[in-house]
């Protein structure tokens, strides 16, 4: 996708429950707001992937870096503490 120029990937999250199923879009700046948001409450994820300044174009870095995303939301949501969170969801 690209915002003024500036190429960036979107990451399609699917939440699902017993009755309804949602598809959110976010950009890796926004998971990064929340990683930060979560180490300042003393939350810390350690294999947080880091920013570039160059947009990924390597298919297996996007990919690598969507399973650490997805290890990130699933650590998120195993600390009962970020459930109460209102910039968790």
């Amino acid at each position: 996708t690209s915002k003024c120029g500036k190429e960036y990937f979107v990451y399609w999250i699917t939440i699902k429950t017993k009755n309804v199923s949602y598809v959110i879009p976010r950009r890796f700046s926004e998971f990064h707001e929340l990683y930060n948001m979560m180490k300042a409450r003393n939350i810390k994820f350690e294999n947080f992937p880091k920013k570039t300044i160059f947009s990924i174009n390597s298919q297996a870095k996007l990919e690598k870096r969507k399973e650490i995303l997805n290890e990130f939301l699933r650590f998120l949501l195993q600390k009962s503490e970020c459930r109460d969170i209102p910039e968790f969801f």
